[in-house]
């Protein structure tokens, strides 16, 4: 080919490439524009899984290593319900019921802290266009608030000889915390959608009421109920939920 032909060859080609720019930029644009969620409602449940930013001291082993229990963190569920304000802003009330337990031979038994509570947050989106055709989806950074309620610790020491067990169960005050969150939501066919994410929460608990009986309550110093009349139960959550966008 001479080199007038490569000329040609090459205008033909920008040509081309300048007249597809158009086409690709619309195809581009209606991706981005089919990730807006603005005026729907959303349904999602999924689980949690999480760990606790601070532990509180039970006693010693027999070997001599301490033992501790956490007011954060445990495995648990959540149920969102969403709407989408705006192409940019999201609001959502979230309900997790969620549980830890550390079993010890120390006792012979298990020490559980469970908590419900309902959560509030104001989320801010940011458009992720599908790429190598993956599904596109949003990036939402959240902040809000949160009504920590039904919250129990139960100690629980089961004697090997007699069968009898003892217990200190410890009821908690309901009390606000606060929390931030950065998720990922993939939005899939049929209005479906997949998200994973995580949460930092901030909260303490204050005892409310206390129970103890057995060997607890013959020894009060085996384990002092002293040590959780106030419980920090701070953590971070790692979450994976599957939600139904409608209307």
């Amino acid at each position: 080919m001479n080199r007038s032909g490569i000329y040609r060859t090459l205008a033909t080609g920008l040509m081309a490439l300048a007249l597809s720019l158009p086409t690709a930029s619309t195809a581009f644009a209606r991706q981005e524009e089919t990730v807006d969620t603005s005026g729907r409602f959303r349904v999602e449940v999924g689980g949690v899984f999480g760990k606790g930013l601070n532990r509180e001291y039970v006693a010693d082993s027999d070997t001599g290593e301490p033992i501790y229990i956490g007011a954060g963190g445990g495995a648990g569920l959540a149920v969102t319900m969403g709407y989408g304000l705006t192409k940019r802003f999201d609001i959502d009330v979230s309900a997790v019921r969620q549980r830890s337990v550390n079993k010890t031979n120390l006792i012979n038994g298990e020490m559980e802290f469970k908590k419900t509570f309902l959560l509030g947050s104001l989320k801010y989106k940011i458009t992720v266009p599908p790429t190598l055709d993956l599904y596109g989806g949003q990036i939402k950074i959240g902040a809000g608030l949160g009504l920590y309620q039904a919250t129990e610790l139960t100690i629980t020491h089961n004697d090997l000889v007699t069968g009898a067990s003892s217990y200190i169960i410890v009821d908690y005050e309901p009390t606000l915390g606060y929390h931030g969150s950065l998720e990922f939501e993939t939005i899939m066919p049929n209005d479906w959608s997949l998200s994973l994410g995580t949460r930092v929460y901030f909260v303490d608990f204050k005892a409310d009421s206390t129970n103890t009986s057995g060997i607890f309550a013959a020894n009060p110093t085996f384990v002092p109920v002293s040590r959780f009349q106030e419980m920090r139960g701070s953590g971070v959550d790692f979450l994976i939920t599957l939600g139904k966008y409608f209307w």
